[in-house]
């Protein structure tokens, strides 16, 4: 246990009949538990939605199929658009390691809009200009956090980062999030079941709310590989997966047949779990913050695993069991898996870290 929690907790007197030491301790014991379950629970969830034998067979109506000729010249604009990112990440690598900001900004740029643009006929209309919408308020935001930011950093991953790129995430995943979840709650659809079943056509008739929880999600991780510099080692690359899929995840709730209302508050709880996570790095190291730091780490754990845990639940529960191909809950399960497995890995790495720091004994 560390220096930071030891101290803390060995001077604690009982709470429910436990020592505090012990307590947390026995805090510890269920997030490792619970992280094993949610890992498994993540596989298992893979699994059951890409068994195409039990799941529905295709029940797409003709606006959901291609006519060949349409497909034919998909292919081709798709295969131009694949060939012009890969070129915009090229560069961006070359001139980020040149020290060329600009020039990887421009590249990286680029290659993001060429996404969007390839994206954008599997979108429901209006989805693209949400995503933009939302991309120049992030990039506004961002750069006022800059500026008030001043420098700042905080240690993450061992490392001095700049902490506005922390304010800016907290401002994405709690501030944007709960807007838009009482948004909804102050807007309610008159039946639930079928706006969370529903196509976006369906929901967009009562409110474009969903569409903006998703398009706001997109835009955010746009934002980030577009103005946030990171050193690239083992964190930096696990950001950067987490980052993609998220981007493909969003891009796959625009396209999905079905459960527009499911994939809004199933990404809404997702990015909550991320602010708990926000608000654990940006709770500073010093003396005067101990006390509550030593609280809002196992907050950070509790609510990224019940993040993750209804994560999985909307996946299993509700979206595999919707009556559409089964490749569509296939993709979404397994994309939903890779960042259900990041994210856990991620509380038990500090959990061990939690663990790991020797411990100094206190009279």
């Amino acid at each position: 246990m560390s220096n930071e929690m030891q101290g803390r907790y060995e001077k604690g007197g009982l709470l429910f009949g436990l020592s505090t030491a012990s307590l947390f301790k026995f805090i510890i014991g269920m997030t490792v538990l619970v992280s094993v379950y949610v890992l498994l629970a993540a596989v298992h969830m893979v699994f059951g939605s890409c068994s195409c034998g039990t799941i529905p067979s295709l029940n797409a109506n003709s606006s959901d199929v291609e006519s060949s000729s349409d497909a034919e010249l998909w292919e081709t604009k798709r295969f131009g658009t694949l060939l012009l990112s890969m070129a915009a990440v090229a560069v961006s690598a070359a001139a980020h390691r040149r020290d060329h900001r600009l020039a990887s900004f421009v590249a990286r740029a680029i290659c993001l809009v060429a996404m969007l643009l390839a994206s954008a006929p599997y979108m429901p209309p209006g989805a693209v200009r949400v995503v933009l919408a939302w991309i120049i308020f992030y990039i506004f935001v961002a750069w006022v956090a800059k500026a008030a930011a001043r420098g700042a950093t905080v240690v993450w991953n061992g490392q001095h980062s700049e902490l506005w790129h922390f304010i800016i995430s907290l401002v994405h995943n709690l501030g944007s999030m709960s807007v838009l979840l009482i948004l909804i709650v102050m807007h309610p659809p008159e039946n639930w079941r079928l706006w969370l079943n529903g196509r976006w056509s369906d929901v967009s008739d009562h409110n474009s709310l969903p569409m903006h929880v998703v398009g706001c999600i997109m835009a955010g991780m746009v934002r980030d590989l577009l103005v946030c510099e990171q050193e690239f080692n083992t964190m930096g690359a696990a950001m950067l997966v987490h980052h993609l899929v998220t981007i493909g995840g969003c891009i796959f709730s625009f396209a999905s047949p079905a459960g527009a209302g499911t994939h809004g508050l199933n990404e809404i709880n997702l990015e909550l779990g991320s602010a708990a996570y926000s608000i654990f790095l940006l709770t500073p190291l010093d003396e005067r913050w101990r006390s509550a730091r030593s609280v809002i780490r196992p907050m950070y754990w509790a609510g990224m695993s019940l993040s993750n845990w209804i994560a999985i639940y909307f996946g299993t529960q509700w979206f595999d069991k919707l009556p559409i191909f089964w490749a569509w809950p296939c993709v979404y399960s397994s994309l939903g898996a890779t960042l259900i497995v990041l994210r856990q890995v991620g509380v038990l790495l500090d959990v061990r870290e939690t663990l790991a720091i020797p411990t100094v004994k206190l009279d």
